[in-house]
């Protein structure tokens, strides 16, 4: 894969890995899907309102893997760069982070997700903080105090450039 995305979107903006000392960022494997089948399997229903892509039903596995090649072959085109987040040391799936080439050219909007069990400790800002930075992090921080404290939504969500 070339080191620069598709026509129009900014070049892969992430290494293979990224790691602190409790996250790991890794590109999603077909071999990840039982370990996504039960992530969403608990989460569904907190993801359901803020997630495009979550169905009203835990997925099946095989829907976990279609998921999947979708991440991944957006990825290998350079469109989109969508990675998991596995708890360290354990290997644990926690969630996912994506980097997609919606909002314009030379932007990127982050998209992210943790599951029922993990949230609250701080893990999708530690995650967004490795992929995009500490403004990005802080930002998008704010944004989901306000969409879940305030009822916020949408129009106002920020974009890095």
């Amino acid at each position: 894969m070339s080191r620069h995305g598709a026509a129009g979107t900014p070049p892969l903006p992430l290494p293979e890995r990224l790691e602190t000392d409790r996250l790991a960022l890794t590109p999603w494997r077909l071999e990840d899907a039982p370990e996504l089948e039960a992530a969403l399997g608990e989460s569904i229903d907190h993801l359901l309102p803020w997630i495009p892509w979550a169905t009203a039903e835990a997925p099946s596995r095989a829907q976990a893997e279609r998921l999947l090649a979708g991440w991944i072959e957006q990825r290998e085109r350079g469109e989109n760069f969508i990675y998991a987040a596995f708890e360290r040391p354990a290997g644990r799936l926690v969630g996912g982070i994506g980097l997609y080439a919606r909002v314009g050219p030379d932007a990127l909007e982050i998209g992210y997700w943790i599951r029922r069990s993990a949230a609250g400790r701080g893990l999708a800002t530690e995650a967004t903080r490795m992929a995009h930075g500490k403004d990005a992090a802080a930002a998008a921080a704010e944004t989901a105090r306000r969409t879940f404290e305030e009822g916020v939504a949408g129009e106002d969500l920020p974009v890095t450039e």
